[in-house]
């Protein structure tokens, strides 16, 4: 639909390296200027196609440990609530995929408490997601996304697993 579109390997971030080295900061930092960069190109898109353009989140879970991911919920609320607090309008959309049970059945729970226009917003799904980038997130041509997600794009670089050591001296 015209829209950016932000891919996050959230499920190959090593959220034990970044506790363990103290980098919550500097990712949080990294994070401001991803979604100030998001805003951006969105606001640049609006102004050219003069009507409202926002991106959509493709939130990717695969290699996602759900107990490992809980032990440091902490980390990850404080980096993902910057998205929340300050850049709300960013994303048209999130779509989670590769959703180990555990999240799906944690976010059937969560949803109640939503709003319609925030449960409309997210939608998580599994292995089989082809649909729900296609409807949810609006990719028109499937080929364009990148090798991991089925299409002929170049895969965008993973996150790296943090080194001992990598936070000293920051």
């Amino acid at each position: 639909d015209g829209s950016s579109l932000l891919y996050w390997a959230l499920g190959e971030l090593d959220v034990g390296g970044m506790a363990r080295e103290d980098l919550a900061d500097c990712v949080l930092m990294r994070q401001v200027a991803h979604l100030e960069d998001a805003l951006q190109a969105s606001r640049a898109v609006s102004m050219n196609e003069k009507r409202l353009v926002r991106c959509r989140l493709i939130i990717d879970l695969e290699g996602l440990r759900v107990m490992a991911l809980l032990r440091r919920l902490g980390v990850v609320k404080r980096i993902t609530a910057v998205g929340k607090t300050y850049f709300p309008e960013v994303t048209a959309s999130a779509t989670i995929i590769n959703a180990p049970r555990g999240v799906e059945t944690l976010w059937r729970g969560v949803n109640v408490f939503l709003n319609a226009a925030m449960r409309a917003k997210v939608k998580i799904v599994g292995r089989d997601y082809r649909e729900a980038l296609v409807d949810h997130a609006k990719i028109g041509d499937y080929d364009a996304l990148p090798v991991r997600l089925g299409g002929q794009a170049p895969d965008p670089p993973l996150p790296l697993v943090v080194p001992a050591g990598a936070g000293e001296g920051l």
